[in-house]
């Protein structure tokens, strides 16, 4: 049995956890041991205890790992009520947490190993409740100094962990670089939360492949998945195993397009069972990813000419298909003409860019007499790879 261990929060709470601990053992278990986290059990255990305490002034979390058993045969999970003697003695929380118990189904989903936080894991309860992933151990700031390759190999294998997870906020710059490097060497992914919504219900291994193949082109931003391509991933068999191949648009053409109506841009995307990236700057590359490859010059294609379509709302076009070579025309403001003829800087040269005519000196200048005709020809440079 364990002894009642009251917390210092004093917030009443519903939580699950796995046994385990990183270092010393004052409750119960071995040190450094943990147990087989029953990782499938967290996220429906927890969206049932928010189910089932609606209306009651507790909060749901997840907790780190911490006290025991650490021995136990078989995965399992530690569900309590928290944090002290008042809460304890709440007959409606106690039935809360028992008809939880009794009612959730484990659900297969990606599991992260989580590092970081405090003893309530805020981030990582949050990531759960809200993503389609579950966690097994969760090892909090205050235990990082006992993780080594043999605790960071012990804890991946406990909790049949898919990637890790890091309460980046929560841990200092040191202890993230010796957390990535073990988790290189257990050949694991490193998901930010951005990376994590992007999950879904597409299966992980699908996930995974796109991840990785995405990162080599823009590494600190997360795939954005089509609506179209989500569909299609979402109701693929989990068993398939499937390379994404890389379809590249001349990136100026990509760049003009966006900037010319990003909602257009973006909405076009949507028609295409594609994975597109952005940068952090806001801007897209013109790199995609698609399963397909047989579909994908006809897909080149398609996007092309969406984009073309884009662009002739803003500019004149003639594009030579089978050259490759886009011409964009456009009438631009030319302030030395303004000057030229007597128009002062200012507002004035703010209305003539608008297209709007000018006063000066009692003539009116028309913004045709002040715009010069500009061609840019762009030599698209499209591959498939």
């Amino acid at each position: 049995m364990l002894p009642n261990i009251k917390s210092d929060d004093g917030r009443k709470l519903l939580t699950a956890h796995f046994t385990g601990n990183p270092s010393e053992a004052k409750f119960g278990g071995y040190p450094g041991k943990l147990s087989i986290a029953y990782s499938s059990a967290l996220k429906p255990l927890l969206m049932q205890l928010q189910s089932y305490s609606t209306g009651m002034d507790y909060d749901v979390s997840m907790e780190s790992t911490h006290h025991g058993p650490t021995d136990l045969q078989i995965p399992s999970i530690y569900a309590e009520i928290g944090s002290g003697p008042a809460q304890w003695d709440d007959k409606r929380a106690a039935e809360a947490l028992s008809r939880a118990i009794l009612t959730f189904n484990p659900r297969k989903l990606p599991t992260a190993l989580g590092f970081g936080g405090g003893h309530y894991a805020a981030r990582q309860s949050e990531i759960v409740l809200n993503n389609n992933v579950t966690f097994g151990h969760n090892i909090p700031s205050y235990q990082l100094e006992f993780v080594d390759e043999s605790l960071f190999t012990r804890a991946v294998d406990k909790s049949g962990a898919d990637f890790v997870y890091m309460d980046r906020k929560a841990i200092s710059s040191s202890d993230k670089e010796h957390l990535n490097n073990l988790a290189r060497q257990n050949g694991l992914l490193v998901l930010r939360e951005s990376d994590i919504q992007q999950i879904g219900n597409i299966p992980w291994t699908m996930f995974k492949n796109v991840l990785v193949r995405s990162r080599d082109i823009e590494s600190t931003t997360p795939p954005l998945f089509t609506d179209v391509l989500r569909k299609v991933l979402e109701h693929s068999s989990p068993d398939v195993v499937s390379d994404p191949v890389e379809l590249v648009i001349d990136e100026r053409l990509v760049h003009y397009t966006w900037k010319s109506n990003p909602d257009g841009f973006l909405d076009m995307l949507q028609k295409f069972p594609l994975v597109y990236l952005q940068r952090d700057n806001g801007t897209y590359r013109g790199s995609f990813l698609l399963f397909e490859k047989k579909d994908a010059e006809d897909l080149q294609t398609q996007i092309i000419d969406e984009c073309i379509k884009i662009l002739k709302e803003h500019y004149e076009i003639e594009y030579i298909r089978e050259d490759n070579i886009l011409y964009l025309t456009y009438r631009k403001f030319n302030p030395i003409k303004a000057e030229s003829i007597g128009v002062p800087g200012g507002p004035l040269f703010g209305k003539l860019a608008r297209g709007i005519p000018v006063e000066v000196d009692g003539n009116i200048i028309h913004p045709d007499m002040v715009h010069e005709t500009i061609t840019k020809d762009l030599v698209l440079k499209n591959m498939i790879r």
